[in-house]
């Protein structure tokens, strides 16, 4: 994720992922750059002791709380799984409100939240094309606190909140975001080249993958199909992540490419795991009582015939 500067700062002009998390006593942003390397954060913490994160979120290098590395050093080629987790300190929660520091959101002024109520997700702050929520708020209220919820006189009601929020939809529909719409292209293009490739690509894959492939086994392609994993549609409590629009509309957008593409949610494939995991337990313990069934069968026919034919004196005692 290369740095852009914009207004004398770092932007995160790629994808990247930024969420918060609720603790008793405050609340923390954890950000990962989802592509290209992830070293020009540290690089502007220590160069400039600041870092701008997806154009709206503004950090000091005191913010940072820690800086957990999945594996690898910092390195701009280093693979997903080993680029480093940062967590800055976002809000602290007082008297049923997140504090957030103005400075953060790149505004004069604080802004409180309601505790309760209002999940302080990246939706809450940032609009499609990472435009900042609350900095235009504050062009309504120079100088004073933003306070969103509760029972101040000066508040935001959530009801009118969650509408203001509705209104960045389009036409009143929830559409793909940047990082959805850019997936299923990529792997749009992956059929089609795979598709076109033939009779010459299906002898290729099986050349290159053939110690993998059991004995006389040969690949062929015929109508592929991709699978997208990515985003989530749970929170880390549990709860639902979308709304029911949100989720209808996902809906939508997944049955448009039910023929090329199955588009799955990490949550929706632990959902998945968990359903076959409870069958094969089901199928494994009918399986059991089967078995034992007809051993108990197979004992009755044993001992029919055997009083049937006579059998020894214990078997015509028994009968």
């Amino acid at each position: 994720m290369a740095p852009v500067e914009e207004d004398g700062g770092s932007q995160c002009r790629s994808t990247c992922d930024d969420f918060v998390e609720v603790g008793s006593k405050g609340v923390t942003l954890e950000y990962e750059p989802h592509f290209g390397g992830n070293a020009w954060v540290t690089r502007e913490l220590k160069a400039a002791g600041k870092v701008t994160l997806s154009r709206v979120f503004f950090f000091r290098s005191s913010d940072l709380v820690a800086e957990t590395a999945h594996g690898a050093a910092h390195d701009d080629e280093a693979d997903e799984d080993d680029r480093p987790l940062y967590r800055f300190r976002f809000a602290t929660t007082k008297d049923g409100y997140h504090r957030i520091p103005g400075r953060i959101l790149g505004i004069d002024n604080d802004v409180l939240i309601v505790a309760e109520g209002i999940a302080p997700d990246r939706k809450v702050f940032v609009a499609e094309r990472n435009i900042s929520i609350f900095r235009r708020i504050a062009k309504l209220k120079p100088g004073s606190e933003i306070v969103v919820g509760g029972d101040r006189v000066d508040s935001i009601a959530v009801e009118a909140f969650g509408e203001l929020l509705e209104i960045r939809l389009y036409r009143g529909n929830s559409v793909p975001t940047k990082e959805l719409s850019g997936t299923i292209m990529q792997a749009e293009k992956y059929l089609f080249h795979l598709s076109k490739w033939g009779v010459e690509g299906e002898r290729e894959l099986s050349k290159r993958y053939g110690s993998a492939l059991p004995a006389g086994l040969q690949i062929r392609v015929t109508n592929p199909k991709a699978l997208l994993l990515l985003g989530r549609d749970r929170r880390t409590d549990g709860t639902g992540g979308l709304t029911e629009n949100q989720s209808f509309d996902l809906e939508v957008i997944k049955r448009k490419y039910v023929n090329m593409m199955d588009i799955v949610p990490y949550d929706d494939l632990l959902r998945r795991l968990d359903r076959i995991i409870v069958s094969l337990t089901e199928r494994a313990g009918s399986a059991g009582l089967g078995q034992r069934a007809d051993k108990r069968g197979t004992d009755r026919r044993d001992s029919t015939d055997r009083c049937a034919g006579g059998g020894d004196a214990s078997g015509a005692d028994a009968c």
